[in-house]
């Protein structure tokens, strides 16, 4: 399956999981979308984003070019390792790599925006 009908099968379950939880608190249904969520900005990412690289120097898995000196991981996949869901924003791929899928960005927003706590 490709990348893309992988992400609009995410953004169907967000739906989905939104509509169903509609009477929970909103930190709740954000974190049971979250991991969807952020299988579509790697997608994005992976796909779009001309500072990633998936092996940059010495061989530093998903590098970004844009990324400071101490920590040249892409900053959406740094979570996927620390076994955390920090929001980490980046400016490039907000103005230039999201806006390419609005589903994802209307989902980005409301996380990233409102965000859970």
């Amino acid at each position: 399956m490709n990348q893309k009908k992988i992400r609009m099968k995410n953004n169907e379950m967000i739906k989905k999981i939104s509509e169903e939880e509609a009477g929970n608190r909103i930190e709740e249904v954000l974190k049971k979308t979250l991991p969807l969520l952020m299988a579509n900005i790697k997608s994005i990412v992976r796909e779009h984003c001309a500072k990633y690289s998936r092996i940059g120097p010495f061989k530093t898995i998903n590098f970004c070019w844009g990324a400071k000196e101490n920590e040249p991981k892409c900053r959406y996949f740094l979570d996927e390792e620390n076994g955390n869901a920090e929001r980490r924003r980046c400016k490039y791929f907000e103005e230039y790599v999201l806006p390419l899928d609005n589903e994802v960005l209307q989902n980005y927003n409301i996380w990233y925006v409102r965000g859970a706590k």
